[in-house]
Formats: structure tokens, sequence, C-alpha cells
């Protein structure tokens, strides 16, 4: 029996009493009872915002441990990705994007995270290995742009690197944000080889793209790029837009901005194409209650009009819910959860979680989702990755702040799926590895290591993880000669680490 929401019908009310309209239509939530192979829990699955049908175990996995990849582990290799200066002193980096051609080569971009250049600039950096990248000698770095607060990346087809960097531009009256289109075609650790164009220029809020693993940017398998951003009333250009390119794409006239929606913004939206070139969406939705929803809206042909995108939304979640969109090879959508620190049925608080639909994923009911069994806390910057057998892979940190590693090769989509997991890098074992260690001023020194995980697989399926280290002081410090309270950021910096797939 299906029953119907409190979302339905009042969402469009409201939204014309707001003057809000939609390119995306979003289809009315309803409630579905049952999974395919799991009766009904009441403790689970009777809330009226239930749009999702449970599947899997709560029970399966390991605890804080994870349920094990079972053997050793080969490391490949783990590297700092810091910014050196001319004088050889260092800058903080963060927000690490990962890619892998065909080839096996490593593409990785990322940014200062305080502080310029020796030119005033905060630049983001091009890292690239083609072999033994455990060597930090086989890296090249090379320096894109010139105000970048975050990068991301994606190879096209031949394995050519293209970039969004997001940064500020000046103006008098609002502080208006940039998103530009980087591209190379041959010689890319020469920075003259880049193109660097202006796509979009909107005063947009920023909010919490500092803590997220940012999924605005993808391209589809003919390497067509495409954007999704937010614009405010403050440039009379509200809403969320889709902004794509089919060709010459260094040329700013060659891109096409779609509207999605006029006076609704998509929150830490999730990017990604099926085999055919169809765009795919996971975003936060604001309704006509305030109630944020996990949502998922997909075009199937002429995407430049938004008539043609719909969607539906999914289930209640809270504003620290994380998650991560991928398309398998069939064109079906998959997503990586991190339910936060609050959840609403069906999901539980602090939990890593992983969504599937295979069809008709217009429709809420065909959702299924299952709890990987990670303890509470694992799961936060969660991305998801599926290998070449359309099998799920997830990064994420733990709950004591270290690197973590899930992968499922059994029956991933179903109540008996085999997840796997298993610590990666813990948080202690960065206390004394760091090319210039902060200096100490406080009793008590700790890493938060693993956030903002960005996951890439090789040809073989091997993980490719980048991510960020935060260090953080605590205790006390001497002031003055006297004790004072301490407690605040020392620094934060990109890492990469390369491992073998358990």
């Amino acid at each position: 029996m299906n029953i119907r929401s409190r979302f339905s019908g009042i969402l469009w009310v409201a939204l014309c009493l707001f003057g809000l309209s939609f390119g995306i239509q979003l289809t009315p939530v309803t409630l579905a009872q049952a999974g395919p192979n799991r009766p009904a829990d009441p403790a689970e699955g009777t809330g009226l915002f239930l749009p999702l049908v449970l599947g899997g175990d709560h029970g399966g996995g390991g605890g804080g441990g994870g349920g094990g990849g079972g053997g050793s582990r080969i490391i490949n290799g783990s590297l700092w990705l810091p910014y050196t200066l001319d004088d050889g002193s260092i800058l903080p980096t963060y927000g690490a994007s990962v890619a892998v051609d065909s080839r096996d080569g490593i593409h990785v971009v990322y940014t200062i995270y305080t502080g310029t250049n020796d030119l005033g600039q905060q630049l983001a950096t091009y890292a690239y290995c083609a072999d033994q990248c455990g060597n930090k000698t086989s890296w090249s770095f090379t320096p894109i742009g010139e105000a970048v607060q975050d990068a991301r990346i994606a190879l096209d087809s031949s394995g050519r690197p293209r970039l969004v960097l997001y940064g500020p531009v000046y103006n008098p009256t609002w502080p208006r944000m940039r998103y530009q289109y980087a591209a190379c075609n041959t010689g890319c650790t020469n920075q003259a080889n880049w193109t660097i164009t202006t796509i979009a220029t909107p005063i947009e809020p920023t909010a919490t793209r500092e803590y997220n693993n940012n999924h605005y940017f993808a391209m589809d398998s003919q390497g067509r790029p495409a954007v999704i951003y937010t614009d405010t009333i403050q440039n009379n250009h509200v809403g969320t837009f889709y902004m794509s390119c089919q060709y010459n794409c260094s040329d700013a006239d060659q891109w096409t901005e779609t509207t999605l929606t006029t006076g609704a913004l998509f929150d830490k939206v999730s990017l990604a194409f099926s085999p055919g070139g169809q765009p795919r969406l996971a975003f936060g939705f604001f309704d006509a209650n305030d109630d944020l929803l996990l949502s998922f809206a997909q075009c199937d042909a002429n995407c430049t009009d938004g008539a043609n995108w719909s969607g539906t939304s999914l289930v209640q979640i809270h504003g620290s819910t994380k998650f991560n969109l991928a398309v398998d090879t069939n064109g079906r959508p998959r997503l990586g959860v991190y339910s936060g620190s609050f959840a609403y049925v069906p999901f539980q608080p602090q939990k890593l979680l992983y969504l599937w639909c295979d069809s008709p994923c217009s429709t809420p009911q065909s959702w299924y989702f299952t709890d990987l069994g990670r303890s509470l806390g694992s799961g936060d910057g969660v991305d998801l990755a599926l290998d070449e057998p359309n099998q799920p892979r997830m990064s994420f940190e733990t709950a004591s702040q270290g690197m973590g590693y899930a992968c499922c090769n059994i029956d991933c989509e179903s109540d008996n799926a085999g997840w796997q997991s298993q610590g990666i890098e813990s948080q202690a074992s960065l206390a004394d590895n760091y090319e210039v260690l902060p200096i100490h001023r406080c009793t008590v020194s700790t890493w938060f290591n693993g956030q903002r995980s960005s996951l890439a697989l090789d040809s073989a399926g091997n993980p490719r993880l980048a991510y960020d280290a935060q260090h953080w002081w605590y205790g006390t410090e001497i002031v003055g000669g006297v004790p004072q309270p301490c407690n605040y950021q020392d620094v934060t910096v990109t890492r990469i680490t390369m491992i073998d797939q358990p």
C-alpha cells in the first residue's frame, strides 16, 4: 500500500505563493511501505516522509573498524601536497579533486587554503603523475589561475584534463564569484598550454562549500562539460542553472545556460552523466515548509530546455548530510550518503548509506538503500565511484578522524550486499609525518584526517584517494608566562594515497 506524503500538492501551492517557478518538475513524494526482499519494520519504515524503501541489513558489516577487507593491503604510497613558495616555505592546501586516465596516470587539482604565492595570487595547482606515483619526484606541479578558492577536475575520453575554477572576482557592490573553465590538450605540465575561460559570474552564497567535496562539475563520455551553479536576487538572476557546452568550450559563447529553477537554490549539487550523455543530479531542496529534501533530477534529451528536466524528492535530510552521485554503465543512478548529525526516518543519524535505483528513477518508490554497518560517525565527506563491473566503492572520514574505504563485490543492490570496509590512514599515523611540522604552541597536537575525500579508480579498480588533513591545537599554551586555553586550527594540507583494491 502507498500512502501519500504531506509533501504532495503543497509544494506547488507554496511555490506559487512565493513566486518561485521550476524548469525541473518535482514529482510529489509518496510512501513505499516495504522493500522487495524485506518486510516493513515499524521502527524504521512508517514515517510520513519515507519515500525510500529500506534494503540491506542494519546489523551487517563491522563496528568501529568496519567489516575488514581480509588480508593485508598494499600501500602504493601516500604524499603531502602543500604549495611550496620560492623560498622553500609552504602554504596550506585544500579541496583535492582526483581523476585517473586510461593509462593509469593520476591527475589532481587543489587550491591554496590560506595565504598567497610570491606574486600575491591564490592559485590552483594541477598535479600529475604518470607512473611510480608513490614517489614524489614522479609528480609535476603546475599553477593554474589567479584567484581560486575551489577547483574540480574531469578528463575527456583522451585523458586530457579539464578544470573548473571557482573564486572571487572584484565587484564594488556585492562579493561576486567566478566560474572559469580551464582546458589543456598537450604538454599540460606547462602553464602556458592552459586556456582559461570565464563562463559565469554569479553573486552566489558560498555557505558550506568549504566543508563539502563539491561535485558541481562533470563531463560526459564525449568530453562535453557541464556545471551547476546558483545565483541570487542581488544579481537579478536568482535560481539554479545548468551551464553546458557541446564543442569549442574555451570559447565562452559556446556555453549555454539552462534555468532549472527561478527562486530556489539547490544545495550540495552532485552532477553525473549517463553513458549516453544524459545529465543526472542529486541535490538538497528546501520545500515550502523549509524542510530539506534529498532529491534527484534527470534529463534525457534537449537538456538546454529546462522543460525537459524532471525530478523527485526522496527523503528529508539534515543540513549536515553529505552525498555524492554516480551513474553506472547501464545509466542507473547510485548514491553514497552520510546521514549527518541528525536524521529522519528511514535513516539513522551518523550513518554511511548506499542508495540505488534501477528504473524508473523519477519515482521515489524505485529507490532503495542499505546501511554499510560502519560505526556511528563514519562516513562524513563521502565520495562514491563505480568500477568497471559497476561495483560501488566509497571513501570517507572515519569516526576516529582517519581515512576510510568501503567496497562491495556481491549483491550490492540487495538485502544481502557484501560490504567490506577498512581504515586506510589513521589520525595517529600523521602525528610525525609532515614535511614541515607545525610549531608546537599548545599541549595537545592532533590531525583530523580524511576530510572532503575524492575517489577515483585506475583501470584495474585500484583506489586513488585525495583528501585533506587538518591540524588542530588543544589544551593550553603559555602566553606571557601565563597558561591560556588553546583550541584552534593550525594548518590544512591536501594528501593523496594510492592503494591496491583490497
